[in-house]
């Protein structure tokens, strides 16, 4: 078991992107389909990215954390999400949620009371198990 940190964050970066399309222009969601009812057929997401063999994992786990496993930056925004377009509902916050507790949880910290456990262990133990970053 993963001991909790040593002492709390000692910064927040926040940024602000210019949706203009100038500079750093706003980050997005990726958006692939392993459909072959698409038209044009599957778009999956190595190729939505146009990076050879990229998995879900492998993006997941370098948007979440993106020092290589330092652990010390921890990225949470549903703009940083990789989904296919069969398991959209809608843009939600759940997204950067979900992120917060994967991140929270490779940093030691338990499960909030609050949040069911079910759900706990299928969207957030499952995809930042302890030590895999």
């Amino acid at each position: 078991a993963a001991s909790p940190p040593t002492a709390p964050p000692t910064m927040l970066v926040v940024g602000v992107w210019d949706r203009e399309g100038q500079g750093l222009t706003a980050p997005t969601k990726v958006f692939y389909s392993t459909s072959e009812s698409v038209p044009g057929g599957p778009d999956p997401l190595e190729k939505a990215c146009g990076v050879q063999g990229l998995t879900e994992d492998e993006y997941r786990k370098s948007m979440l954390s993106p020092l290589a496993g330092d652990l010390r930056v921890l990225v949470a925004n549903n703009d940083w999400v990789a989904m296919r377009t069969e398991d959209l509902f809608g843009d939600w916050a759940e997204e950067s949620l979900l992120q917060a507790e994967r991140g929270m949880r490779l940093l030691g910290l338990p499960r909030p009371d609050w949040l069911d456990a079910a759900y706990y262990e299928a969207k957030v133990a499952a995809f930042a198990e302890l030590g895999a970053f």
